[in-house]
């Protein structure tokens, strides 16, 4: 399980994802301290009471693009290839599927290619990207 980076919360937070979930395993203290709500994780938890509105939810890759298509119907679509990891954004399809971003076209990754050596800094790319561009 990888959680989103502060920087991607922060945006997240003014972008209007939830700050209080019930499945939130984390939290960002304002200075992008990162805490634990979770025993397993952690061996202090931490509640929602421990926070105040200058900290924001620290949520986990699978939960931001679960927000992403189900708020603003928007479907992230990581091609695995043989020089590395490539991302296609689109609308859902009942807003038509129509393409928002497309990593090829546009040699965004990080390694020589354009493309991601990992998948999660693919996606983590993309989840950036939505926020400054698309919502």
């Amino acid at each position: 399980m990888e959680f989103v980076t502060f920087e991607i919360a922060k945006k997240l937070k003014e972008k209007g994802y939830p700050q209080v979930k019930q499945n939130t395993l984390a939290m960002y203290d304002e200075v992008g301290d990162w805490c634990s709500l979770a025993k397993n994780l952690d061996d202090f938890e931490y509640l929602f009471e421990d926070f105040d509105d200058k900290d924001c939810v620290c949520p986990t890759i699978s939960q931001v693009l679960e927000w992403l298509r189900e708020e603003h119907c928007l479907h992230f679509e990581v091609l695995s290839t043989v020089y590395g990891y490539r991302l296609s954004i689109c609308d859902t399809p009942d807003k038509g599927g129509t393409g928002r971003y497309f990593s090829h076209a546009n040699d965004d990754g990080t390694n020589d290619c354009g493309a991601w050596d990992r998948y999660e800094e693919c996606v983590l790319y993309g989840i950036k990207y939505v926020l400054d561009n698309l919502i």
